[in-house]
């Protein structure tokens, strides 16, 4: 059996000490939360029609869970530890309890391709891309609540959990639907084809990846004023995640990378390459906020690349973004620092080949 290893050299001054381990996973993984009580992780399958869930704090799977057909996004309610699945071609949502036992199959809208919990009041909210629609339900009693039409071709939501305010990108209009008490109050122009959202309580601001045109807009989520346009994140931004401080961080399936933006200034502050390119498409990404892990779900690679050891870091010369302005870093200003990592196939008990080579990290400088 062909076992595999990582190991990792300290990196150069400025890249965080930043680490990434890819934990193998089931085909084609296509979303990821996480369980901040429990530090378990749960992986969509999509080639598999499973979820695996894995230990936070040994990285090995614990269990594989069948779940519907082309299950698409997944969502964690860290009160009841209930997991919630969509499955894109049974236009249903598998219900896991803290167990890990499918518990309940709720029949959603159409094509079903994203979901969220609200922390606060329980419910939980899927956005069906086939038939333009926001289902909300009861995420104990499964009862339906609403059924609200957003955008065409939906595909992404997130909530502010303080202010109750839904949002949900819509691709095919390059808009986002702001939702209150179950209805469109407004619609907010972003980039080309918005595939992901991520509300950050830090700073309290919304940030909308556009996968069309590799940019990450800024919204202040109370005002629904434009803070930042931010260009220098990598090549199709596809996932978003906001960790326990305040950075955003964004997965980028174009370019096999993940940057990371201050919520403090709304820069890019460091870009990890996490393979070869064409080898990872880097596709969902999920924040511990208990202990910052960062969990990645790599399409191609079968894998999800745990990510450690990022402490923060900042420009110097960088200040906050004024309404609808660009990141004033520049791709050019933000320098590699090479991180050795060795890869270890143990073939048998007694022969073992390494391979070693260099990954990138870069910082921007200060």
């Amino acid at each position: 059996m062909l076992a595999l290893g990582l190991f990792l050299a300290a990196p150069s001054a400025g890249a965080s000490g930043i680490k990434v381990q890819p934990i193998p996973v089931g085909t084609a993984p296509a979303a990821v939360a996480v369980n901040s009580k429990t530090g378990n992780v749960y992986v969509v399958d999509g080639g598999d029609n499973n979820v695996t869930v894995i230990s936070g704090s040994t990285g090995l799977q614990i269990v594989n869970i069948t779940v519907g057909l082309e299950p698409t996004a997944v969502a964690v309610d860290n009160k009841t530890g209930f997991v919630y699945v969509t499955n894109g071609a049974y236009n249903n949502m598998s219900v896991i309890n803290s167990a890990n036992q499918v518990i309940a199959n709720v029949t959603v809208g159409s094509s079903p391709a994203a979901v969220a919990v609200d922390s606060t009041t329980g419910d939980v909210y899927v956005v069906n891309s086939g038939d333009n629609t926001l289902t909300v339900f009861n995420g104990s009693s499964y009862s339906l609540i609403s059924n609200i039409t957003v955008g065409t071709s939906p595909g992404a939501v997130a909530i502010n959990p303080g202010t109750q305010t839904v949002f949900v990108a819509n691709s095919a209009d390059d808009s986002v639907s702001v939702i209150r008490n179950n209805a469109v109050v407004s619609d907010l122009a972003v980039g080309s084809s918005p595939d992901a959202l991520a509300y950050n309580p830090i700073n309290r601001e919304l940030y909308v990846a556009n996968y069309g045109d590799d940019t990450v807009t800024a919204f202040d989520a109370t005002t629904l004023q434009s803070t930042a346009n931010i260009t220098t994140v990598g090549d199709l931004p596809a996932a978003l995640a906001v960790d326990q401080k305040g950075y955003v961080w964004v997965a980028n399936s174009g370019s096999d990378t993940v940057s990371i933006i201050s919520g403090a200034t709304n820069n890019v502050v460091a870009n990890i390459t996490l393979g070869i390119l064409g080898t990872v498409d880097p596709v969902a990404i999920a924040a511990n906020p208990a202990n910052g892990r960062i969990y990645v779900a790599n399409s191609i690679a079968d894998t999800v690349s745990l990510i450690t050891g990022f402490t923060g870091a900042s420009s110097s010369s960088s200040s906050s973004s004024s309404s609808s302005s660009s990141s004033s870093s520049s791709s050019s200003s933000i320098p590699e620092f090479p991180v050795q990592l060795g890869l270890a196939f143990a073939v048998t008990a007694v022969i073992v080949v390494s391979y070693v080579f260099t990954r990138r990290v870069s910082v921007p400088r200060s």
